[in-house]
């Protein structure tokens, strides 16, 4: 449910070169399951938080910190631009979300409003993706 939405924010990111000091709001918008408390709370009172915290998660990738083990550190996850820029972060669930499974994402900056949209499921990762990401997580164990 919100791999889509974390696909078309790293999409803006990527595709105009987006830094989080310009972007003045992000809206995410998913499965309306998204308006449940799990995930509309923005306590930080442990990892659980953030993995279903989509506010931090996009904050965590606007400030680049790569996916996987690095989102558990607590203290790049309570670092206060990272905190500073979940404020920005707006999630709205889309009640036709059944109909056409979009997921988007619409940043606003100093530059342009900015939108992107994915359909369906997010991209399988390849074989060597999937081995890339077990080493990267796995060494801390």
């Amino acid at each position: 449910m919100l791999h889509r939405c974390i696909d078309c924010f790293s999409q803006l990111l990527q595709k105009h070169n987006l830094h989080p000091e310009e972007i003045e709001s992000v809206t995410a918008t998913c499965s309306p399951t998204i308006d449940a408390p799990l995930f509309t709370s923005r306590e930080l009172n442990n990892i659980v938080d953030l993995q279903f915290g989509m506010p931090y998660v996009l904050a965590m990738m606007a400030y680049g910190v790569r996916t996987g083990v690095d989102w558990q550190d607590w203290d790049k996850l309570t670092d206060p631009k990272i905190i500073k820029f979940a404020e920005k972060v707006t999630i709205k669930g889309d009640p036709k979300f059944g109909e056409t499974q979009l997921s988007n994402s619409r940043s606003s900056c100093s530059r342009t409003d900015l939108q992107a949209s994915i359909t369906g499921s997010t991209a399988r990762l390849t074989e060597q993706e999937l081995v890339e990401k077990f080493r990267h997580n796995a060494p801390g164990t």
